[in-house]
């Protein structure tokens, strides 16, 4: 018999199959704005502009640890009138998630 966190673990891991996409394209948004220093530092001086005060960093979620990436989300959701921002502004930001995501 499976303990009761394994097969939380298998129920989570099938919901995030299904909306694989939409986290594939949040977390390469993610993995372009904290590639490299000069990213971050747009990423945060647009923050500042949008007067937006939360002082959560964005972090890329693992893959195998859902839980790293509902942390992802949930930060994520935060920083979505930033991101949109920035697509208007840096052309070669092109993985901006869909509206729905």
């Amino acid at each position: 018999m499976r303990c009761a966190a394994h097969i939380s673990n298998f129920i989570v891991q099938d919901g995030l199959a299904v909306i694989g996409d939409e986290i594939d394209r949040i977390r390469d948004s993610v993995a372009f704005w904290t590639t490299t220093p000069k990213r971050e530092q747009k990423f945060e001086e647009t923050t500042h502009q949008l007067v937006i005060s939360s002082m959560k960093q964005l972090a890329l979620g693992c893959m195998t640890w859902w839980n790293s990436t509902y942390l992802m989300l949930s930060v994520v959701v935060l920083y979505k009138d930033v991101f949109r921002r920035l697509k208007a502004m840096d052309s070669q930001y092109k993985c901006l998630p869909k509206e729905r995501d």
